[in-house]
């Protein structure tokens, strides 16, 4: 059976931060800077495609934001997904690197 591996969610974290240019603390913070939000945004679509957490334990790991906030992140991610290509590459080159970086 052809099983899908789990990310650990500190890989996508890391994996989100270093992308986006931003550190651990800013993307599990509270800051709305427009840089900052996006790239939470994207990790929280990440850790919902890359780890069998629930949406409130998501938002425990994004510093305890409420499980509608992570709702609202992925649907807005997968909406944009829909009309902008250079996302849906970043979406690419991130889960590559999540699936390489680690399980740990």
């Amino acid at each position: 059976p052809h099983r899908k591996m789990e990310a650990s969610p500190s890989a996508v974290i890391v994996a989100v931060a270093e992308h986006y240019k931003v550190s651990v603390d800013e993307l599990k913070g509270a800051s709305r800077r427009r840089e900052i939000s996006q790239a939470r945004q994207m990790g929280m679509y990440l850790m919902r495609q890359h780890t069998a957490l629930s949406l409130p334990k998501i938002g425990d790991e994004f510093g305890g934001k409420d499980h509608t906030t992570v709702l609202y992140s992925c649907t807005k991610v997968e909406k944009q997904l829909k009309r902008d290509l250079d996302l849906a590459q970043t979406v690419r080159q991130l889960s590559d690197r999540i699936n390489l970086a680690g399980r740990g």
